[in-house]
């Protein structure tokens, strides 16, 4: 009879740890759904702003097709998925010594890819810098940096 008893109390708690492990892959799945949809509502948000400032060329107009079907395929959930696990897969630390080990980096920066983009650099005073030349001179001009500063510019 305790015999008969012990096995409907593990059942019971079996069932218990069942359903509280489905609770909590819900509760996950909810989490993560709430957080695709926050971020696919703020994609289409900046697409749709995106699309209505484009131009009315031909050229903006294509190009803006291209973006809002960039966005879109972000937005699924598999892409959604393989890129947090991609992100997942380096931490702060790795970022840190790859960029530590990379002095020459900074210079590759101010010399090539202000040439490539456009950049806008926020001073500590709140003005910006928008102009490769002027970037350039400030990056120059700053002999002390903080290890953090300089890895912004080799990034």
């Amino acid at each position: 009879m305790i015999d008969g008893l012990d096995l409907l109390l593990q059942e019971a708690e079996q069932s218990k740890a069942e359903r509280n492990e489905a609770a909590r892959r819900r509760d996950k799945e909810a989490r993560a759904s709430a957080v695709r949809a926050l971020q696919r509502e703020q994609l289409q948000s900046s697409a749709l702003k995106l699309a209505a400032d484009a131009a009315s060329s031909t050229r903006a107009k294509k190009y803006s097709r291209k973006l809002r079907s960039f966005l879109e395929l972000l937005l699924e959930a598999p892409s959604l998925e393989s890129l947090q696990t991609d992100l997942q897969k380096h931490s702060y630390a790795d970022f840190e010594a790859y960029y530590g080990s990379k002095p020459e980096l900074s210079t590759y920066t101010i010399d090539c890819e202000l040439k490539r983009m456009d950049y806008c650099v926020k001073l500590p005073d709140g003005s910006s810098l928008l102009s490769a030349s002027d970037i350039k001179h400030f990056y120059l001009s700053q002999n002390a940096r903080s290890s953090a500063e300089e890895l912004v510019w080799r990034a």
